[in-house]
């Protein structure tokens, strides 16, 4: 996939809300509402906050969090909150 396709969502954009958990490959995570995330792993099951040292982020309205180049997220958890997932 090459650069300009990553960024326009080539996987389709899916919403998720307070604790709903999501299964499927994406890439990058945006953050419509303050939200708290209890998991979020990379397709081999790593647990991707703490591979990307977010474990103690503070998720607020309006950041993007992308994947690593050639990596995916497989599926993100909710405690509250909105976001979107492409």
């Amino acid at each position: 996939m090459t650069g300009i396709e990553r960024t326009s969502g080539g996987n389709g954009t899916y919403g998720i809300a307070d604790t709903t958990q999501a299964v499927r490959p994406f890439e990058f995570i945006q953050i419509n509402a303050d939200v708290v995330i209890a998991e979020l792993t990379y397709q081999d099951g790593t647990n991707a906050l703490t591979a990307l040292n977010l474990a103690t982020t503070t998720w607020v309205a309006g950041m993007l969090i992308a994947a690593p180049m050639g990596l995916n997220f497989k599926s993100i958890t909710l405690t509250s909150g909105s976001v979107l997932i492409s």
